[in-house]
């Protein structure tokens, strides 16, 4: 009876408090799970969390957002590749809850065929992806705040590295009352209508491409090249193509920037578009292009651009496709699979673009101005005149001489700029015929109002070639069923609108980085194929040198023969092709063994790291309890 009862004080109720134990951390799990989320997020480049900028953005929202999540998860409709990217767009979600604290609510839909959540995601413009099976899958944002709807159509997995980007730029727009307006100044026709008055007859010209394009996203306005005073609901001021400004111009913004404005300017030393558009050109003369600068704030900023010099790049020179053969013209440049160094999202999603005698900026820039390149040249570059790179090519290759330093040709700028005009507003200029006077200012107290430096951070995107933005030199015009069809050339409009929606947003928005998804491969792995095809292509060589031996000795047996004898093999050609044939079926054994031995290597190689993925941690976890084990019996057998 005693022993019975020992047996289940030992085994039962230890087996009971087992379980009593594990109930316990089950119940403490779901409780804390519920109501504390604590996440670690141990990737290198902390791909999981979320960045200041987008912190900052969610604690000044002042109304709940509502994100409408339309994920199909029901039947296997979501394709297999998608599932994991899936999951890990929910999880990032799910960070924005909980850094929105109670002001980001997330809603979960599964919008499969016929149902109400299929219904939402077509009211939110979710359409959704078509299968090849002809079913649709679904993977959208819709972010709601108040009576205005943003929504992301499909999430894609190819642009995972902008996704916290995209997400936080949804509900800040969200957020926002009203499209911000964007201000273009220019002495180009980009607004459209007619350039002259003797044009009046004719059918006024449409916008720029990027004119329309910007619509969408902008409340557009033309800013007056003789203004006095940025409105200052401008979000963004755009000035392409600037050409003797009036200084009250310059002036205006010089105190739009010092009020945290944000510019965009774009600048050229040979504008090909100006001289189509001229008034000369359109009654058939022939005119030279024009260029353009701001040298009166690009001096109070440390930034040198030189209006009368074209940047040559021998590795960037654009070719005509159409003609392989044609030369290459290094004064038209031609950027192609372009890497995103800086981590900027103004290049997210560009990977091609096009200048056309686009200038260079040297940057010395004053204290408190930052810079960040978006885009240079490479070293086999040279600055010439805007002159001479009007010439053929053999022409500039001639004289091409490299400097050996790339030249930033798109660069932004962040910080506190100082004025370009510290001693105030600047006397009105008095034009008398052709010659400009500028009077005396009276003596008077400085303007309480003129502002010295930025009072916030500001941002200013410099371009060196206009040019790039013109519809002739980026998208394609074609005419289908009364329509205009546009077809890009290249990404230098979305490169454009990119820049002016960064920086049309908060601070913080443009503040937000591309996360580097980084590959991981088998470094290993990597090594043997490259060992590998070191030892091919070396028996690749062999053969070739075997073959063009043996070639050789044909050659010489059928000089030697007769011309009656020309078409007819001797013995001696027999005997070499037959020696020729054997040798390269011997070395295609040889091919064929060494890609076998190759695959077994990488086989083996494998199998030996799937088995340390999944054996190593549990055989590690069970020789610590059987040192654990070992040790209490030790002890126990010294008591």
């Amino acid at each position: 009876m005693n022993m019975l009862f020992s047996f289940i004080k030992k085994y039962l109720l230890s087996s009971l408090g087992i379980v009593l134990v594990l109930a316990i951390a089950i119940l403490a799990n779901i409780i804390i799970h519920k109501s504390v989320r604590l996440r670690l997020d141990l990737t290198e480049d902390s791909l999981y969390t979320l960045s200041d900028g987008t912190k900052k953005i969610l604690s000044k929202l002042d109304t709940p957002v509502t994100l409408r999540f339309y994920c199909s998860r029901k039947d296997n409709q979501m394709p297999v590749t998608l599932r994991g990217f899936a999951n890990r767009v929910e999880e990032i979600l799910g960070e924005y809850v909980q850094a929105g604290k109670g002001k980001v609510k997330l809603e979960k839909f599964d919008p499969v065929p016929d149902s109400d959540s299929e219904d939402s995601a077509n009211m939110d413009g979710i359409s959704g992806e078509m299968l090849p099976n002809g079913q649709k899958f679904y993977l959208g944002l819709a972010v709601n705040c108040l009576d205005k709807t943003v929504s992301i159509p499909t999430i894609n997995p190819m642009k995972e590295n902008t996704l916290e980007y995209d997400l936080s730029r949804a509900i800040y727009e969200a957020s926002q009352a009203k499209m911000p307006a964007l201000g273009i100044l220019s002495a180009l026709p980009i607004m459209g209508g007619n350039m002259t008055p003797f044009m009046r007859n004719q059918a006024p010209k449409p916008p720029w491409i990027l004119v329309q394009e910007l619509k969408r996203n902008f409340d557009v306005r033309a800013i007056d090249k003789d203004c006095d005073k940025i409105p200052d609901d401008i979000k963004v001021l755009m000035v392409l193509h600037p050409q003797d400004l009036p200084k009250k111009t310059l002036y205006a913004i010089d105190q739009y920037l010092m009020s945290g404005g944000k510019l965009v300017v774009a600048v050229d030393p040979l504008c090909v578009t100006e001289q189509r558009n001229s008034m000369q050109a359109m009654m058939g003369q022939q005119t030279m292009p024009g260029s353009s600068s701001l040298p009166d704030l690009f001096s109070a900023w440390g930034v040198d651009f030189a209006k009368d010099k074209v940047t040559v790049d021998i590795d960037h020179a654009a070719r005509n496709f159409n003609n392989p053969d044609a030369d290459s013209y290094p004064a038209v440049l031609d950027f192609s699979n372009i890497e995103n160094k800086s981590g900027d999202t103004a290049l997210s999603g560009i990977s091609h673009l096009n200048m056309i005698y686009c200038g260079a900026f040297k940057l010395d820039l004053k204290e408190g101005i930052e810079k960040s390149v978006l885009l240079a040249s490479s070293d086999k570059s040279q600055m010439i005149n805007a002159f001479l790179a009007q010439a053929d090519s053999a022409s500039i290759m001639k004289d091409f001489t490299s400097d050996d330093k790339a030249k930033d040709l798109i660069v932004k700028l962040s910080g506190k700029f100082k004025s370009a005009f510290p001693d105030g507003k600047p006397a009105e200029e008095k034009k008398d015929g052709e010659n400009a006077k500028e009077e005396k200012k009276p003596s008077a107290e400085p303007d309480p109002a003129h502002l010295k430096e930025s009072v916030k951070n500001s941002f200013v995107a410099l371009l060196s070639d206009v040019d790039m933005l013109a519809d002739e030199f980026c998208v394609a015009k074609q005419k289908f069923l009364g329509q205009t069809i546009i077809q890009p050339y290249n990404d230098n409009l979305n490169m454009l609108q990119n820049i002016c929606e960064q920086l049309s947003g908060d601070s913080d928005l443009i503040s937000i980085r591309t996360k580097k998804v980084k590959e991981r491969p088998f470094k290993k792995l990597e090594e043997m194929q490259n060992e590998a095809q070191q030892k091919y292509q070396k028996k690749i060589l062999e053969m070739e040198e075997e073959k063009e031996a043996a070639q050789r000795k044909l050659n010489e047996l059928q000089k030697s023969k007769s011309s009656s004898q020309k078409f007819i093999l001797s013995p001696e050609q027999k005997e070499e092709v037959e020696k020729f044939k054997k040798k390269i079926a011997e070395m295609n054994r040889q091919l064929k063994d060494m890609r076998k031995e190759f695959r077994k290597d990488i086989e083996s190689t494998m199998l030996r790291y799937e088995i340390a993925n999944i054996a190593l941690f549990p055989a590690i976890v069970v020789l610590v309890g059987l040192l654990v084990f070992a040790r209490e019996k030790m002890k126990s057998r010294r008591k």
